[in-house]
C-alpha cells in the first residue's frame, strides 16, 4: 500500500512555490507582533527583506519596555527630549524617552543615524537592555551576542549577511521569551508575562505570538515559519503555525464570528471498503466526579481501516481555540489539494519507527474548519472521505433504551449531524455504550451470530474480542485487619464501619474487551450498535428495547 510520505514526497518536488520565501521566513511572527502593537510594516508591507533603521530598532525597544503610551504623552508635554537632529517627528518620542532613561546614545552630540542601518549587535545590546542588562556593567558590546546567547536569546542560526527585519521580528519573539535580569528558570519573569501582567500585551491578541514564545522557551526546538505562506494560505479565518512537531490552527479573528452554541453539522457520507466508524468523541470533555461536562462544539468521529489505519473527522466554528496536531518528528512537509473546489492543506510526516501521519484542513464557506488527521492512512483515501463531507441539515436524533441494568449511570450523550452515542457506567467503571450512525458499524472481522426472535427486527451479536481468561481479569483486593488478610472485594467490617475496596480490581474499559449486538432501525434505516461487558441475553434484551423517542 503506498503510504502517504510517498505521495507528499512526490508532491513536493512538483510544488516548490509553495515553499516559504527564504528571504521573510518569520512573516507569521511578524503579523503575530503586529497584533500586539510590537511591530508595523509601511505602505509597502512589512519589507521583512531589507534591513531595520536604527529609528525602527528604538521604536522597538520602547514597546519591549512597554512605554509607547508613556513615550508619546511626556514627549509632547515636553518632559522629554533629545539633543538629535537626524530624528523625525514620529520617531522622536521614542528616542527621547530612551534618551532620557540612559538607554541609548547617539552617534554624536546631535546625530542618532536614524536611518543608518541596525546590526544584529545593535538590537541584541537594545534586548538586552529591555531585560534589565546594561552594556559596561553586566556585559561588554564586544560580547553581546555570547552574552545574550547565556540569557536564552538565540542568534547562531541568523547567518545572512544583512540582519534585515524578519530577523528583528525574530529576535523580538526571542527577547520576549528571555528572563529578565535576576530571574531565572523555572519560576522567573519572562519578557512577555511581565508585558501581559503590566496590561501592555493583551493575552486574547497575543495567542499567535505566545505560541512562537513557547517554542523559543525549548532551547532544542527552532521556531519554525508556517509550513505553507500564509500570503498563499487557503484558510481565510484560520492560520496554521508549525513548532516543533506540532500544526496548530488558530482562529485569527474568533470575535468576528458569532457565538454558536451548536457544533456545525457537517459528517463524511463515504468510507472505503473495509473502514468503518469505531465511535464518537468530545474532545473537550470534563469528568467532575459524576459530573461531566461537553464543549459542545468539539466532537470527533473516529474510523479504523482494515489494517489498523485510524482517521479521524472534526470540524469546528472559528473561536478563541486552537485545533492541534502531532505530525510526526522526522521530515514532514505540505502541499495544497482540491476539495469540492476549496483549496485544502494536505500536511505529512514520517516517524522514526516508519508510521505516517496526515492532516487534511479545509475551511467551508460559512469558516467551519474541517479536518481529517490520519495514521498510516494513504492521502488519496483521505482526499476521497474529504470530498464526501457534506451538511447535514436533518433532524438529530434520540434513542434510548427502556432500562439499563442496575447500578449503571449516565455519564454523557453526544449528538451531531445524525450521529448519536450514549455511554453509562457502573462503579467499577465498566462501559455501557448505544451508538447510532447512518452506515453500519463493522467493529471485528469475527462473523457476527444472528438473532431472530419472533416478529422483531433481526440482530447480531458478536462475543468479546480478545478477552482475558476470567482468572487473569483481576486479583482480589486484600485488607489487613490486626495482623489478617481479608478479601475487600465485599464489604469488611473495620471498627464498626463498613469498608469495600475497589481500586484494586483491573476493570474494562475500551470496546475490545465487549460484547456488540448491532441492528438496523426499520422505521429510521439507522444502524445501531450497543456494546458493553454483559451477558449475551441481557445485551440482546436491552437492545430489544431501545427506541427513537420524540
Amino acid at each position: 500500500m503506498k503510504r502517504i510520505a510517498t505521495v507528499i514526497l512526490t508532491a513536493a518536488m512538483l510544488t516548490v512555490a509553495l515553499c516559504v520565501n527564504a528571504s521573510a521566513k518569520y512573516e507569521p511572527i511578524a503579523e503575530a507582533l503586529a497584533a500586539v502593537g510590537m511591530f508595523r510594516g509601511t505602505d509597502k508591507g512589512f519589507e521583512l527583506d531589507r534591513a531595520p533603521t536604527r529609528a525602527e530598532a528604538a521604536i522597538m525597544l520602547t514597546r519591549l519596555y512597554g512605554a509607547e503610551e508613556e513615550a508619546n504623552s511626556e514627549y509632547q508635554a515636553g518632559k522629554i527630549k533629545h539633543p538629535f537632529q537626524d530624528v523625525s517627528d514620529y520617531t522622536s518620542p521614542y528616542v527621547a524617552w530612551l534618551y532620557a532613561n540612559d538607554i541609548i546614545k547617539g552617534t554624536s552630540s546631535d546625530t542618532f543615524d536614524s536611518q543608518k542601518n541596525c546590526t544584529m549587535v545593535n538590537y541584541i545590546v537594545f534586548l538586552l537592555r529591555a531585560l534589565g542588562y546594561q552594556d559596561g556593567t553586566d556585559f561588554r558590546y564586544a560580547d553581546a551576542l555570547s552574552f545574550a546567547a547565556e540569557k536564552g536569546i538565540k542568534t547562531s542560526d541568523i547567518t545572512g549577511d544583512i540582519f534585515t527585519r524578519d530577523d528583528l521580528a525574530l529576535l523580538t519573539c526571542r527577547g520576549l521569551s528571555a528572563y529578565l535580569k535576576g530571574e531565572t528558570a523555572p519560576n522567573g519573569t519572562i519578557l512577555y508575562f511581565s508585558l501581559e501582567r503590566k496590561g501592555l500585551i493583551d493575552a486574547d491578541q497575543s495567542r499567535l505570538l505566545f505560541r512562537y514564545i513557547a517554542a523559543s522557551l525549548n532551547e532544542t526546538e527552532e521556531i519554525a515559519p508556517y509550513a505553507l505562506p500564509w500570503e498563499q494560505s487557503a484558510m481565510k479565518r484560520w492560520k496554521a503555525v508549525v513548532t516543533g512537531q506540532d500544526i496548530e490552527y488558530i482562529a485569527t479573528e474568533p470575535d468576528e464570528i458569532a457565538e454558536h452554541d451548536t457544533r456545525p453539522n457537517y459528517r463524511v457520507t463515504w468510507l472505503p471498503d473495509g473502514w468503518a466508524l469505531k465511535e464518537l468523541k468530545t474532545v473537550d470533555t470534563a469528568f467532575f466526579g459524576d459530573v461531566v461536562q461537553i464543549d459542545k462544539r468539539d466532537v470527533e468521529w473516529d474510523y479504523s481501516g482494515p489494517d489498523g489505519e485510524t482517521i479521524e473527522f472534526q470540524c469546528r466554528y472559528p473561536d478563541n481555540k486552537s485545533v492541534s496536531f502531532d505530525i510526526g518528528s522526522q521530515e514532514k512537509t505540505g502541499y495544497y489539494i482540491d476539495i469540492n473546489g476549496c483549496q485544502a492543506e494536505l500536511y505529512g510526516g514520517v516517524y522514526p519507527n516508519g508510521d505516517t501521519r496526515s492532516l487534511l484542513t479545509w475551511e467551508t464557506e460559512e469558516g467551519v474548519l474541517c479536518q481529517l488527521r490520519a495514521n498510516n492512512a494513504d492521502a488519496d483515501i483521505l482526499s476521497q472521505i474529504a470530498r464526501s463531507a457534506r451538511y447535514y441539515d436533518g433532524e438529530n436524533i434520540n434513542y434510548a433504551p427502556e432500562r439499563i441494568p442496575t447500578g449503571y449511570h449516565e455519564k454523557y450523550t453526544i449528538t451531531a449531524a445524525g450521529y448519536q452515542q450514549t455511554e453509562w457506567q457502573n462503579r467499577e467503571g465498566t462501559r455501557l455504550v448505544l451508538l447510532a450512525a447512518p452506515e453500519f458499524m463493522r467493529v471485528s472481522d469475527m462473523e457476527p451470530e444472528t438473532i431472530q426472535e419472533d416478529d422483531r427486527p433481526e440482530i447480531f451479536y458478536q462475543p468479546p474480542v480478545n478477552a482475558p481468561e476470567p482468572e487473569e481479569e483481576q486479583e482480589k483486593p486484600v485488607i489487613t485487619i490486626d495482623g489478617e488478610e481479608m478479601d475487600a472485594s465485599s464489604p469488611v467490617d473495620v471498627g464498626g464501619a463498613s469498608v469495600t475496596v475497589i481500586s484494586g480490581f483491573r476493570t474494562y474499559r475500551g470496546w475490545d474487551y465487549s460484547g456488540i449486538v448491532s441492528w438496523r432501525d426499520p422505521e429510521t434505516g439507522l444502524y445501531l450498535q450497543l456494546r458493553g461487558m454483559l451477558e449475551k441475553s441481557r445485551l440482546i434484551q436491552i437492545a430489544y428495547g431501545v427506541t427513537a423517542k420524540k
